[in-house]
């Protein structure tokens, strides 16, 4: 069984499933458990628990690999193996007919067989596998298998009737934690985490436990625990998305990097509006091949959208600074003719005002109001690279203080980051830090 590194929470209702049909098999027929999720969602964590919890029952556990979907009998090796039989050549019916007597063998009264990632065991084992389910015992095992939740497409309607059987088989589906058990997985990790920080990091992460994980181990608390800055995408996470991203077409390209500053969906016009003249019909058929933006319609509106928030964190966060304060820009400036683009900077430039006139906002149709006294030395501190802790020691106020007016300002100015903040105020539309950079003609745009 493989050893974990992550705590195990929550999962008592699935927990609850497991142990029954353990219960079941002891003194009824055999069952088969198919335990299904979406990576990361604590699939081989949840079983290795139940296993965990049952030291007295006897267990075999083998599992598939990528790197070995090719290799005859791959698995099959592994069983053997695993109950100490030496290897050997076989072919297709001495295999599965050993199977079967592999685990007839077991000891009673239970014993559990468990098929971590179905999907990645080779053909040869998958028929032997397939043989043996269709022939266990009549009473005295289990068998959990693990997979994604389109594993009986992969599969096949043979696998299909294994997993629908009545009254030998169930399924379990793995959604992701909810924000209380985040909260318990953060301080497992020893991370203290906020009702609403909990809330808003599930929601960025669907609370699949790999990337709250690797979130809690990747930030600072004050990162996470700040509701006015944006959470990025896992590091691992990106950068397999970054490298979808990488092998498109640069008009594709410049149209997920476009969809990106709207958030997790936009108008399709709102988006074409800023990604170049280039960006045909081609490119969007690309991207939705690649399953980095659906295009579908809401409300009788045509829209696109990321299939996860993650997803399009990855690709924004992916953008240069430069890049994305460009498509920022276009974007506010598009939403003048393109009303139904959400874009976050229009109420600035509305009447030819400026973008970094901040100042001299004035309160619009959208209900925002100017900035006081106090909300613009929080910002001139802001743009000088303090934190909130600093920003607090600085102006003898408590964080939450400083909190609650960073907060105001992003929403009276309708941003999201504190890059933005920079860019707003900067007389010429830039950040200070990119001034030169664009000066010298080294800005790299990301698409």
């Amino acid at each position: 069984m493989p050893a974990h590194s992550n705590p195990f929470v929550g999962r008592q209702g699935e927990m609850g499933v497991l142990q029954r049909a353990l219960a079941e098999a002891g003194v009824g027929p055999s069952r088969t458990v198919l335990v299904q999720g979406e990576p990361g969602t604590g699939k081989t964590a949840l079983v290795g628990s139940f296993l965990a919890a049952n030291p007295a029952v006897r267990s075999v556990w083998v599992s598939g690999a990528a790197d070995e979907v090719t290799v005859q009998y791959a698995v099959v090796d592994q069983l053997r193996r695993a109950t100490g039989r030496p290897p050997a050549r076989v072919d297709a019916i001495a295999a599965a007919v050993e199977l079967v007597d592999i685990v007839d063998a077991l000891p009673a009264p239970v014993a559990v067989l468990v098929i971590d990632d179905l999907q990645w065991v080779d053909p040869d084992s998958r028929r032997a596998l397939l043989y043996l389910l269709r022939r266990l015992p009549r009473r005295g095992a289990l068998v959990v298998c693990t997979a994604p939740p389109d594993v009986e497409q992969l599969l096949g309607r043979s696998w299909a009737r294994v997993f629908t059987a009545p009254d030998r088989s169930c399924r379990l589906h793995l959604d992701g934690l909810d924000a209380g058990e985040v909260r318990q997985l953060a301080a497992h990790r020893g991370r203290r985490l906020g009702r609403s920080a909990a809330r808003r990091l599930r929601e960025h992460t669907d609370g699949n436990p790999l990337h709250v994980s690797a979130l809690l181990e990747e930030l600072t608390g004050e990162a996470l625990n700040d509701p006015t800055r944006p959470l990025p995408a896992p590091r691992a996470y990106a950068a397999r998305v970054l490298a979808r991203v990488a092998l498109l077409t640069p008009e594709a390209r410049a149209l997920v990097n476009a969809a990106s500053i709207f958030g997790t969906h936009a108008p399709l016009r709102a988006v074409l509006a800023i990604a170049g003249p280039g960006v045909t019909a081609p490119a969007l058929d690309e991207v939705v091949a690649h399953r980095l933006l659906a295009d579908e319609v809401r409300a009788g509106m045509r829209e696109l959208s990321f299939p996860r928030a993650l997803t399009r964190a990855a690709v924004y966060h992916g953008l240069s600074a430069s890049r994305r304060c460009s498509l920022h820009a276009a974007a506010a400036r598009s939403a003048l003719a393109v009303p139904a683009a959400p874009c976050p900077f229009v109420h600035l430039c509305r009447d030819g005002a400026a973008p970094c006139a901040l100042a001299e906002v004035r309160p619009d149709d959208t209900g925002r109001q100017p900035l006081t006294e106090r909300e613009r030395s929080v910002v001139s501190l802001v743009r000088r690279g303090l934190t909130n802790r600093e920003i607090a020691a600085a102006l003898f106020v408590s964080t939450k203080t400083v909190e609650y007016h960073v907060h105001n300002v992003f929403e009276k100015l309708g941003l999201h980051t504190r890059r933005e903040l920079w860019w707003l105020w900067d007389q010429d539309g830039r950040a200070p830090e990119m001034a030169q950079t664009a000066t010298n003609g080294t800005s790299q745009a990301a698409d």
